[in-house]
């Protein structure tokens, strides 16, 4: 996992599918939004995305040949097509914002509660950084929808106007593709990261806390985690999109074989450009530029015999 910082304390044409029509719809906060303000030399632009219902997801394929033993189907596709997707109004949606400058537990630090009351967040304070915040809520309301589950995520990025990746898994294990093995992840009240699987019902949601974030300053490896250090202007732009699954293990009679059988899922992220504010001494040039011209402006006035 990289400092584009995944929360395992632990444009935007990129859809790799079309979203199914469902009966229901997501809930909670699915609008994206913006947010806009000058910190340091910079002014930085962040803005959540609209978030989507989504049966099918390339970048985690993609991602999955980190992991050898993953063998992924998605419901309602190929030897799974006879397992009935879930209903996007299983996810519940919270705390979905942008934010810039800070990700700390202090007033005014943009940090999130999860559904077991603690606060989460990124450790920094004032800094040219930018991130999202998201609650993930899985509820398995209908009479088919998988109880015994994990949370896969996969994310795709561009940076400095860059091509977008091709896919990687959110994991920051070697060995399990489970956004849950390490990351902030639980059921109804109580946080259950390293359970494998998450087990719920109808009345109990299982649910995740991530805060994606990146430095203006650079990523992992060339600023620190709490964005001090590293080199100015690293990034002046990135778009970064997640999917974030819902799977549970099938075994298929048609061979007998064990699948990892991804459910549906939802579709976030966010885009954050930044732009250096004037230096006093340009402010001062341009101010000086203005002035003169309009002293021109005035004596060609009148010349012209035009009425100032």
């Amino acid at each position: 996992m990289r400092k584009l910082n995944l929360l395992s304390f632990g444009a935007l044409a990129l859809v790799a599918m079309a979203p199914a029509i469902h009966a229901a719809t997501i809930q909670g906060t699915t609008a994206g939004s913006t947010v806009t303000g000058t910190i340091g030399d910079d002014i930085i632009t962040n803005a959540t995305t609209n978030i989507t219902y989504q049966t099918f997801c390339s970048w985690i394929v993609n991602g999955a040949t980190a992991y050898a033993s993953s063998n992924f189907l998605f419901a309602g596709y190929g030897a799974a097509a006879a397992l009935p997707q879930i209903d996007a109004g299983d996810f519940t949606i919270a705390q979905y914002t942008p934010w810039i400058g800070s990700s700390n537990n202090g007033a005014g630090g943009n940090s999130v509660t999860g559904p077991d009351t603690k606060q989460y967040s990124r450790g920094v304070t004032n800094q040219e950084a930018w991130g999202a915040n998201i609650v993930i809520n899985y509820t398995p309301l209908g009479a088919n929808d998988p109880k015994n589950v994990n949370f896969v995520q996969a994310y795709v990025e561009s940076t400095n106007g860059g091509v977008f990746s091709n896919g990687k898994i959110d994991s920051s294990s070697a060995t399990s593709p489970y956004y849950n093995k390490n990351g902030v992840a639980g059921t109804g009240t109580t946080n259950r990261t390293g359970t494998v699987p998450l087990v719920t019902n109808n009345t109990t949601a299982a649910w995740l806390v991530d805060i994606p974030y990146d430095c203006e300053n650079g990523p992992a490896g060339v600023s620190n985690a709490d964005c001090t250090g590293g080199v100015d202007d690293t990034l002046t732009s990135q778009s970064i999109l997640f999917q974030t699954f819902i799977e549970s293990d099938w075994v298929n009679p048609a061979d007998n074989k064990t699948y990892q059988v991804l459910y549906g899922g939802v579709q976030w992220g966010y885009v954050a450009t930044t732009v250096d504010t004037p230096e006093p001494r340009t402010i001062a040039f341009i101010g000086s530029a203005l002035l003169l011209t309009s002293f021109v402006g005035k004596r060609h006035s009148r010349k012209s015999g035009r009425s100032v």
